[in-house]
């Protein structure tokens, strides 16, 4: 499995502060990574992430956590763009904008 990270995606959602990050990646290093990360798969075969990213980041950083992955479809860039926005919606205190 290739994942890759499209930036225009990873920055679409404002960035944990950090402490929120600290704290994430404190419960990782300690439990894991219990929810999988979305993926798209592209047609060259690469996985590109959807969610996840601050997961997959602290993955990496520490010696390849492991982690399960879900694939989704998207008929294209905005409709996986807007499954991310109403996503994150559900999940972060966010305002509707």
């Amino acid at each position: 499995m290739s994942i890759f990270v499209n930036k225009e995606l990873r920055d679409l959602i404002p960035s944990l502060s950090e402490e929120e990050f600290e704290q994430l990646e404190k419960n990782v290093v300690a439990e894991g990574i219990r929810d999988p990360l979305v993926v798209w798969r592209q047609p060259d075969g690469h996985d590109m992430l959807i969610d996840g990213h601050n997961r997959f980041f602290i993955s990496a950083h520490h010696a390849g956590i492991p982690f399960k992955t879900v694939n989704m479809d998207f008929a294209d860039m905005n409709e996986a763009k807007l499954w991310i926005i109403n996503n994150q919606l559900g999940k972060r205190n966010l305002i509707p904008y």
